[in-house]
């Protein structure tokens, strides 16, 4: 039987996010965490610093990426929905026992032109603007924050390139026991346009939980996040279809402009107060001298 496209929804979200309408069902304390990487392997110490868990209230939500001493980058899926409790970033690597260490968000805010609602290729490479920010309260000064694939850097990715994904989803897509852990994994790219990526349905892949995760490559100056996990490829519940990424570079100027957004009417996350530290660093960060259009991967 043919599926609807609100069924294709919660489809995709069961695979790859705790985060947005279908996970919101799946959520609660710790010891029911619903979330690593289908093939992946535990993180080493000191790798992948700046990665860690958006969560809400004592619920893991997804991962996310600090990219300046206090904003974090995510899927703007993550950011839907009802949720007891604020916002919050830990970088803990295992939250299996507790989860503790978390920095409390200021605001949030989703890309503006966010498509949350199904339609019938919600499961297809396209352009959803599935990112979002959140300003913490306090910055985090003592991790070095991750670099963007920004205008200037493009990657032109092609079939078959190499990229390091890294998140707290399932191991095992039928076993919740294998969640809460910070693995990384090596996947391959199997299509990519300027605005989304999808990487080849063979393993290692994300599932649930990494959603917002990022997606990294290699470059003569670094690394740098160039997507992050937004939804699954197809309908299957197995994590066996391959994932969908939101680009980063073609959202690079958004991301500036949002970040110095301390306007709480439209997404409150925290308590208030502003900090200072996010456009000096984020500025520093992305290394922007000058903007270029880009065009469409063929």
């Amino acid at each position: 039987m043919p599926c609807s496209a609100a069924t294709k929804k919660v489809l995709a979200l069961l695979l790859v996010g705790t985060g947005g309408c279908a996970a919101d069902a799946m959520g609660g304390e710790l010891g029911s965490i619903d979330q690593p990487i289908i093939g992946g392997q535990d993180v080493a110490p000191g790798a992948y610093p700046a990665t860690g868990a958006l969560v809400r209230g004592r619920s893991y939500r997804c991962t996310a990426t600090l990219i300046a001493p206090d904003v974090i980058l995510t899927a703007a899926h993550c950011l839907d929905g009802d949720g007891w409790g604020d916002f919050g970033f830990t970088l803990d690597a295992e939250l299996k026992v507790d989860i503790t260490n978390v920095v409390p968000a200021l605001i949030y805010h989703q890309h503006p032109n966010f498509q949350s609602e199904a339609s019938e290729d919600f499961t297809r490479i396209g352009q959803r603007n599935d990112i979002g920010i959140v300003i913490l309260e306090e910055p985090i000064l003592d991790v070095p924050f991750e670099q963007l694939d920004t205008d200037e850097e493009y990657a032109s990715l092609q079939t078959g390139d190499e990229l390091l994904l890294c998140g707290y989803g399932r191991n095992s897509w039928s076993s919740q026991l294998t969640a809460g852990l910070k693995r990384e994994a090596t996947i391959y790219v199997d299509l990519a346009t300027s605005w989304e990526l999808q990487s080849v349905r063979e393993n290692p892949q994300p599932c649930k939980g990494d959603s917002g995760g990022p997606v990294f490559i290699q470059t003569p100056n670094g690394r740098r996040i160039t997507g992050l996990v937004s939804r699954a490829a197809g309908e299957s519940r197995m994590c066996d279809t391959g994932a969908i990424y939101t680009r980063v570079s073609t959202y690079v100027d958004w991301i500036e402009d949002a970040s110095q957004d301390r306007d709480q009417g439209c997404a409150a996350g925290g308590r208030g107060g502003a900090a200072l530290w996010t456009w000096p660093a984020l500025l520093a960060g992305l290394a922007i001298a000058r903007r270029r259009k880009r065009r469409p991967l063929a």
